[in-house]
């Protein structure tokens, strides 16, 4: 896979998500895999959000000096960076297109769009399907001018 074909819609469940669906602010979202040749077995570290997860065992065993972290803060800035210079940005929106796609079969399969017309809100759920097609319509043309640029 291409590294843009790696970049992924961002999920709730972590501490971006107020900042990302309600402020919504831009955010950022890695991670890091464990080594399973390595570390066979492990997947995490048992304390992670318990109240044993302290300041004292990250510094002394998790993570100590803190050298993680840091390289962590060093890739965030460095991928901020290569975004904030390119002059063609390198990610694919395919992938968001497909997502948006999935909630509305969703939302249809659940009957939704009766239930909102059935509510006084069908038009703005219209609006909403005639704002996706427009972005379908974008982003297609923006991948073909960017592939016609790389050439």
């Amino acid at each position: 896979k291409k590294d843009e074909d790696k970049i992924g819609i961002i999920r709730s469940g972590s501490d971006h998500a107020p900042f990302t669906f309600y402020a919504g602010v831009p955010a950022l979202y890695y991670t890091f895999k464990i080594d399973k040749h390595k570390y066979p077995g492990f997947s995490g570290y048992p304390t992670y959000h318990t109240g044993y997860e302290t300041f004292y065992l990250m510094d002394q065993f998790i993570d100590p000096g803190f050298k993680l972290h840091r390289t962590c803060a060093q890739l965030s800035i460095h991928m901020i960076l290569n975004l904030a210079e390119s002059a063609i940005l390198p990610l694919n929106p395919i992938h968001i297109l497909t997502e948006v796609q999935n909630g509305i079969e969703s939302l249809n399969e659940n009957n939704v769009p009766k239930i909102l017309n059935d509510n006084g809100a069908g038009p703005a759920f219209e609006l909403i399907l005639e704002s996706i097609k427009n972005l379908n319509a974008s982003a297609i043309t923006w991948i073909e001018e960017r592939q016609n640029m790389k050439k």
